[in-house]
């Protein structure tokens, strides 16, 4: 499994120096510090491992109070790029089998309360049923004209028999009016 690494610092660079001023090194050390220089010359980066050993022999030989958070101040996190498996070429002929599927099942759903003839074949051919609902409408309108019209002869002939006037004209209807 790849691991994260730092980018260089210049704190990192300058305790890379002074370890390399350092005459004392022991020979356990020296090979540690050779192999943390081998992989700072191979990249830009460092690996937490080698700065977790350039810590402790920057410490251990250059400065007794040397904090961790000091060295890597300033450095960025370099995360490895995650592998990406390719794609099982039957999975993907299946995925677009079932795409298309899906795809006909929406094209059938929302075309499905369309008739296979036009629209205007249609509607010529349901004169009957048009003629039927006029028909009805006409029917609705006469019925309601025909009840508005025996509502005012109803009332023209209530006040009529209930008043006792007998009808001799236009005259005697006023002063019905008036009183």
């Amino acid at each position: 499994m790849k691991s994260g690494k730092l980018q260089l610092n210049e704190t990192i660079l300058k305790y890379l120096l002074k370890l390399n001023d350092v005459s004392d090194i022991g020979k356990a050390d020296e090979l540690e510090l050779v192999n943390v220089q081998s992989e700072i010359a191979v990249n830009e980066t460092i690996s937490f491992d080698a700065v977790k050993s350039l810590f402790e022999l920057a410490r251990k030989y250059v400065s007794k109070d040397l904090c961790l958070q000091e060295l890597v101040q300033g450095s960025e996190i370099v995360l490895p790029q995650p592998d990406i498996p390719k794609r099982n070429p039957d999975l993907e002929a299946r995925i677009e089998k079932l795409k298309a599927e899906q795809e006909s099942k929406l094209y059938k759903q929302m075309t499905s309360n369309l008739s296979k003839h036009g629209a205007n074949e249609e509607k010529m051919g349901s004169i009957g049923t048009e003629m039927r609902a006029m028909n009805a409408q006409l029917s609705t309108v006469f019925n309601f004209l025909v009840t508005i019209i025996a509502a005012f002869a109803f009332g023209y002939k209530a006040v009529e028999y209930s008043a006792g006037i007998v009808n001799i004209g236009p005259v005697s209807y006023k002063c019905i009016l008036l009183t």
